[in-house]
Parts: structure tokens; C-alpha cells; sequence
């Protein structure tokens, strides 16, 4: 039997294949101030409670 190669870091498996989320808080200029890169199949209330 084959091994399964593990993915990279913060790559998940979506409905749509292999994806990741970049969240970014901006200020009032909208230049971004803090960015999160998270996996694709994780919950986004993951990555809003660390943002905040």
C-alpha cells in the first residue's frame, strides 16, 4: 500500500480540492495591519477569534 504524502502547512482539503484562507485586519487607510494564513477546511470563527 502506497503512503499518503502530507500536505503542506496550512493546505486543507475543501469541496473544491486543496485551498487556504488568508484573513487580514486593516486599518482606516486600508493598508492590512495583521494577516492570519489558515487551512481551507477549518472553521473561519478559528482564525476571527485570534484576529481579534
Amino acid at each position: 500500500m502506497a503512503k499518503r504524502r502530507a500536505s503542506p502547512r496550512h493546505i486543507g482539503r475543501t469541496k473544491g480540492g486543496l485551498g487556504s484562507k488568508l484573513h487580514a485586519v486593516c486599518d482606516g487607510h486600508g493598508k492590512p495591519v495583521r494577516l492570519l494564513l489558515i487551512a481551507g477546511n477549518v472553521n473561519d470563527i478559528v482564525s476571527n477569534i485570534s484576529l481579534l
